[in-house]
């Protein structure tokens, strides 16, 4: 029973030790996640010529300021290796949801996108839009500024 026991506590010590660590690690997996998402929406953006670009380009810069304050130097690559999987990841559900023939399974991907990329906004802080002649065009057409009428994310009119 001795053995047990002191299995026991080191186990306990050594779940302490590692809890900080492994809360840091999973922030820089999700922030490097949607980092990679994020660049994965831009560039998907520019291909179907969506005018959000400009603000998902901002927020992906603002993504990529965070991700290089949280790495380290020994954390970069994986960092980086997880952003890239990420952004490939993303980049087969979008063009799944853009280009999909089946439609249950385009609107799948759709909505999951749609998912993933608030979840990834809810881990930055962004100002609010300044009022532009395209704001306030957008604004009369559907009532909030800044979301066009028949735009959403996949640039689809």
């Amino acid at each position: 029973m001795g053995s047990l026991k002191t299995f026991s506590y080191a186990s306990l010590i050594a779940a302490a030790l590692a809890g900080p660590a492994a809360a840091e690690d999973k922030l820089l997996r999700e922030i490097a996640t949607c980092a990679g998402r994020l660049s994965a929406t831009l560039e998907h953006q520019w291909l179907v010529m969506d005018p959000a670009s400009d603000a998902t380009q901002a927020q992906r810069d603002r993504m990529v300021e965070l991700l290089a304050a949280v790495q380290t130097r020994d954390s970069a690559s994986r960092a980086l290796a997880r952003r890239i999987e990420a952004k490939y990841a993303h980049a087969a559900l979008l063009q799944r949801a853009t280009f999909g023939q089946d439609t249950r399974e385009a609107e799948w991907a759709r909505q999951r996108a749609k998912r993933q990329m608030t979840a990834c906004s809810a881990l930055i802080l962004t100002a609010p839009p300044t009022q532009t002649a395209s704001n306030s065009r957008a604004e009369s057409v559907s009532g909030t500024p800044g979301l066009h009428k028949n735009t959403s994310w996949t640039g689809r009119h």
